[in-house]
Order: C-alpha cells, then sequence, then structure tokens
C-alpha cells in the first residue's frame, strides 16, 4: 500500500489488513449455501436473537437494494 498526503509526501511501509467476504455467506465460512439463507431469514424474523447473528452486515443486503430483510434470503 502507498500513502500519499496532501503535500504529495509518500510511505510505502504503510500496512492494512484487508479482509475479503463474499457476498449473501452470512455465518463467515467462506462458502455460499443453504445454511446462510437460513441464517439470513432467521436474523430477519428474530433480530435480537445472538443465535442468529451475522457475520457482516455488509454481506447481508445480497440483492443491493440498501436494506436487510427476508428477501436477501
Amino acid at each position: 500500500m502507498n500513502a500519499t498526503d496532501t503535500f504529495g509526501n509518500s510511505n510505502t511501509s504503510v500496512k492494512i489488513v484487508l479482509r475479503v467476504r463474499k457476498n449473501g455467506d452470512t455465518n463467515g465460512n467462506n462458502a455460499v449455501n443453504i445454511g446462510d439463507a437460513l441464517r439470513l431469514a432467521n436474523n430477519v424474523s428474530y433480530p435480537a436473537n445472538p443465535a442468529y447473528a451475522l457475520s457482516s452486515i455488509y454481506v447481508a443486503d445480497v440483492n443491493g437494494n440498501g436494506a436487510i430483510n427476508i428477501g436477501d434470503a
């Protein structure tokens, strides 16, 4: 990674952790399958239940409409 400030000074020793996630992988196991759809459906139905917590809200909006709902399952 190369970081450059507004004065044009660069630094290539900057490191960041980059985590790539699969869209729809709601349980975080790096696979998208029926288990992810069931977790998402249960999360939408029972949002306060920690058993149905999502690995990331950013992978749960499967259809990309800006809302997490049963249509994403």
